[in-house]
């Protein structure tokens, strides 16, 4: 029996404080469940992705969340096939005192999914929130499932322990 054990590294990237608070408490990705290989076909595996928040108090230029991810790779080279891992956006409320029509534009809801890991090296982004200028301000909460996060492992791939590096980032203005 192959087994293939699935780890992910977050990495969140903070935004410049520019005119006003703009914070991200980052999600927490959790680890893929290893998997046994089956030649017949892909196996899918899930994991799953903490709530997580924007304060974008007093923010009136607008921002965006963005995220990416690194190829799934071992320490000996081998490696997942690009687009291999999906993302299903975030469920978006208010908090407490926000005024309803100040919402973001919500790119990538819970009813739809995204690939993450579109290049080796992460560099290829893929934006999720946008907030326009005068739009977004205050609170916003991100909630995720426990099944947001999938993973596809095609037929045959070597067995190992392979690693991803997601990279969430808040940046000030608007797409």
């Amino acid at each position: 029996m192959r087994r293939l054990v699935l780890t992910l590294l977050l990495l969140a990237v903070p935004a410049p404080d520019a005119h006003a608070t703009l914070t991200l408490t980052p999600p927490a990705f959790g680890d893929f469940a290893p998997v046994q290989i089956d030649a017949a076909g892909p196996v899918i595996t899930t994991a799953p992705v903490s709530n997580w928040s924007v304060n974008a108090t007093g923010q009136l230029l607008g921002w965006h969340v963005d995220l990416a991810a690194t190829q799934f790779a071992t320490t000996g080279g081998a490696v997942l096939p690009l687009n291999s891992m999906t993302y299903r956006g975030p469920r978006v409320t208010a908090g407490s005192g926000q005024l309803i029509g100040a919402f973001p534009s919500v790119l990538v809801d819970n009813l739809t999914t995204v690939t993450l890991d579109r290049s080796a090296n992460g560099a290829q982004s893929v934006s999720i929130i946008n907030a326009a200028p005068g739009l977004g301000q205050g609170i916003w909460n991100m909630a995720q499932g426990t099944t947001d996060l999938r993973l596809t492992v095609p037929p045959n791939v070597l067995a190992g322990s392979y690693t991803s590096t997601i990279t969430v980032t808040l940046s000030p203005g608007s797409l």
